[in-house]
């Protein structure tokens, strides 16, 4: 690709880019930053032995978060050292690369499309799509948002150099830089692991067909060799067990969370953080499916009429394929979240690219349409660009991030339960002025007791709250949450408080918290099928109890009892 007549458009993709991301270089630290920068002293002195330790020891990622000891990211945590190094604690420079990475990425999503359609306007629309679709917002407003922007740079980089080689026979340096930038991707973050099956989806679609095997075997052995690794220095490959306690229910919420990230592309609208999706179907929930599904169909079936179909079934299984590793087919402490569609959201872009590239360079006499498409596309550009500049602005603090969340999305107990963090920590920051301390405990207080409210089983928020109590002297209600906090933890004192109330629902919804954190629990198997016998549901109660069985070694007599239900 040539820099003669391509310079014009990049200049304008880094402008708009920059215009509509400007305002987070004044954001704070926020959620994450705290764990992964602020508090962690792990890259606060840097030398050869610490960086050698970012890749040989969990907990230098985030020691003080217990999340974070699950995951291992040591390009990224290494990056981070540098950039205290450099500039100490100060979020403008964190900030400002954050943006930078962003840029970079547009273009090289501009790049990457030029070499598989060949196509200037297609590329730029699509590229521009990429830069402001309000859902990237997450990842370039929140300097932890960071191991998505570079894990990103560095897959793509790889897929252009492999594509460069490719197309350029004789040329095995731009197969080996290929490599060199998955290596890099994969130590920034694990969904780079997708790599080699959308090596193998570019062959099948615009390469050579009969490619020979040895171009993808190096490619699957670094990735093999990757999850070895890291598998060696976690300890494990899942950071958590199934949602809703069973592979059924995990596939429910996968199901849901794919067909909402298909709704945050289609319409970006009532953003936030925490995303809360349950097991159980409505109808309203399965027309929403239904209709996410159709939205696909249809825009495949157009698409068709303006494109080659090799091209849709590209960019089509770039989102799904990409999207997988996201998915809870290998259980994660996320049930969704709008930063996991950052590489997924290239298929998405492309293919708007390559629809209003179609319309608006229809031929001269359909004049009317060309305008219109035009107009159109400005004005999605235009809502995009606005609602990512709004969307920044809600970062700017914790306070404000949180508050949006609660506002937006007022039955996600998690959503809560972080405002009631921000609110404590804000507290704890004040605690030499009383009152304005005081306020804030309240108000954290009242967050937790929602966060109780709207998820029984909620053993954190009853630990939050008796802190609470705790730092302000009410120290009878501080035992009280304490030992309720026990009673869930330990499973049978909260079961059996719940059982001879009746309160069936809210002892389903209970075993099932604790089912996602002791999956083998058998205890919990037992009370969840008595719930679900005493509510009917008799297919459910066998399937919880006859679990219960076979985890405890039950004998053959009780079983049948058990299927004779």
């Amino acid at each position: 690709m040539r820099a003669k007549g391509h310079l014009p458009l990049i200049l304008l993709l880094i402008a708009v880019t920059f215009f509509a991301y400007r305002g987070t270089l004044n954001n704070s630290f926020v959620y994450d930053d705290y764990a992964l920068v602020v508090e962690n002293g792990a890259i606060k002195n840097l030398d050869l032995r610490r960086i050698v330790s970012y890749f040989t020891d969990r907990n230098t990622t985030a020691p003080s978060d217990s999340f974070s000891k699950n995951m291992w990211r040591p390009l990224v945590t290494t990056s981070f050292a540098v950039d205290y190094k450099l500039w100490g604690l100060n979020p403008l420079p964190y900030h400002a690369e954050t943006v930078l990475w962003h840029i970079i990425n547009v273009i090289l999503v501009y790049i990457m499309t030029m070499l598989i359609l060949d196509g200037r306007l297609a590329s730029f629309c699509g590229a521009l799509i990429f830069a402001l679709h309000p859902a990237q917002t997450e990842n370039v407003a929140w300097v932890a948002g960071r191991t998505n922007l570079m894990f990103f740079a560095f897959f793509i980089a790889s897929l252009i150099f492999y594509i460069r080689s490719r197309k350029i026979k004789g040329v095995p340096l731009s197969y080996g830089l290929s490599l060199a930038f998955f290596v890099l991707s994969l130590l920034s973050k694990e969904m780079a692991v997708t790599l080699p099956f959308i090596i193998i989806l570019y062959d099948r679609c615009f390469g050579a067909r009969r490619a020979g095997i040895k171009y993808y075997v190096p490619f699957f052995l670094v990735a093999g060799f990757y999850l070895f690794t890291r598998f060696s220095v976690l300890g494990s490959i899942t950071q958590g067990s199934w949602w809703g306690g069973t592979v059924y229910n995990n596939i429910i919420i996968a199901v849901k969370a794919v067909a909402e990230y298909v709704r945050l592309l289609l319409l970006p609208v009532n953003l936030k953080i925490a995303y809360f999706i349950n097991t159980a179907f409505s109808l309203r929930e399965i027309a929403y499916i239904v209709l996410a599904a159709l939205a696909v169909v249809l825009s495949a079936l157009v698409l068709g009429r303006v494109s080659n179909k090799r091209t849709i079934i590209f960019y089509l299984s770039w989102f799904f394929i990409t999207l997988v590793p996201v998915c809870n087919i290998v259980p994660f402490w996320s049930v969704m979240s709008e930063r996991f569609l950052y590489l997924p959201s290239v298929g998405f872009a492309s293919l708007c690219g390559i629809l209003f590239a179609a319309l608006i360079g229809a031929p001269a006499r359909r004049r009317s349409l060309r305008i219109a498409s035009a107009a159109v596309f400005t004005a999605v550009m235009i809502f995009y660009c606005v609602s990512t500049i709004t969307r920044s602005a809600d970062w700017r603090n914790e306070i404000a991030l949180f508050s949006k969340d609660v506002m937006r999305s007022r039955q996600n107990p998690m959503a809560h339960y972080n405002m009631g963090l921000v609110y404590a920590k804000t507290a704890s920051r004040l605690s030499k002025f009383e009152g304005l301390s005081r306020d804030y405990y309240n108000k954290a207080e009242e967050e937790f007791k929602e966060t109780i409210r709207l998820e029984t089983g909620s053993y954190l928020a009853y630990v939050r709250l008796a802190d609470i109590y705790n730092e302000t002297g009410r120290y009878g209600l501080a035992i009280q949450n304490f030992k309720k906090a026990k009673a869930l933890r330990d499973g049978s004192g909260i079961y059996g408080l719940l059982d001879s109330q009746a309160r069936y629902n809210d002892l389903i919804q209970v075993c099932r918290k604790r089912l996602s954190v002791l999956p083998d629990d058998v205890n919990t198997y037992v009370y969840l099928g008595k719930a679900y016998y005493m509510k009917n549901e008799y297919q459910k109660a066998k399937r919880a109890w006859l679990k219960a069985a076979g985890l405890s070694g039950s004998n053959p007599d009780f079983v049948k009892v058990i299927n004779s239900l």
